[in-house]
């Protein structure tokens, strides 16, 4: 690490470094064995970083977390839980899935106790802005899935495509609630930075997705919910503790 000022120097051989490492594991293993990899150094990037002055190490546990989350499955069971039409079939959510998301919230954790700053520049934040989008996606995934299949809604050829869009839109819009209450609550200004992308999400959702499939009483809770998040998340954003 570059002592006493910037080195731009260092921050290239250190993401070339970074870099040549992952493609080496990706070369050398697969599966699990690649995932628990991953985590591993995902983890060490993380704890790493989150005690240095300087946020490389950090992105390099947010890459690493990143590529463990495509090698366990658990990019395609959340994108499948979220995104993919109801009449599936969905990729299942692993152990290894699971393992990822346990690392990715102990990673988090790991960033919170690191020093904070108040007049810290914006970047320092975004390894905690990207681990917290990676947690949210997966989280997120899991409880579609989860929901989806305890209403009997799908997925298989007899979904309903109608409840599966609500359920969606309701998992967005509590997301959303619950980031604008934890990023005042606990002065977390990554979270509050989501805020806003999670609720566009949510307007571009209803438009393709609840409004072409939804019945009149899916679409009923559908725009009740998601109206309730956006009159709820500007007034929690500006609430003072």
């Amino acid at each position: 690490e570059a002592r006493g000022r910037r080195d731009a120097s260092c921050h290239f051989q250190a993401t070339l470094a970074g870099g040549l490492l992952l493609a080496g594991a990706t070369l050398l293993l697969s599966g699990a064995a690649l995932a628990t990899s991953l985590l591993g150094l995902a983890l060490a990037g993380l704890a790493i970083g989150s005690r240095s002055d300087r946020p490389p190490l950090a992105f390099h546990g947010v890459a690493y977390l990143a590529a463990a989350a495509s090698a366990a499955g658990l990019a395609g069971s959340a994108a499948d839980a979220l995104l993919a039409s109801a009449i599936g079939p969905w990729r299942e959510l692993t152990g290894s899935g699971g393992a990822v998301l346990l690392v990715a919230a102990v990673g988090y954790g790991l960033l919170l106790a690191g020093p904070r700053s108040p007049d810290a520049h914006w970047w320092r934040r975004l390894p905690h802005a990207l681990v917290a989008v990676l947690l949210g996606c997966g989280l997120l995934g899991a409880a579609a899935r989860w929901l989806v299949l305890a209403l009997g809604a799908g997925p298989g050829p007899h979904a309903d495509a109608a409840v599966v869009a609500t359920v969606r839109t309701a998992l967005l819009a509590l997301l959303a609630v619950a980031l604008a209450w934890a990023g005042r609550r606990f002065k977390l200004l990554e979270l509050s930075w989501l805020v806003y992308p999670v609720l566009a999400c949510g307007g571009l959702k209803l438009l393709f997705e609840d409004l072409p499939r939804g019945r009149p009483a899916t679409l009923f809770l559908s725009l009740t919910l998601y109206g309730g998040a956006l009159v709820a998340t500007p007034r929690l954003l500006r609430r003072e503790r």
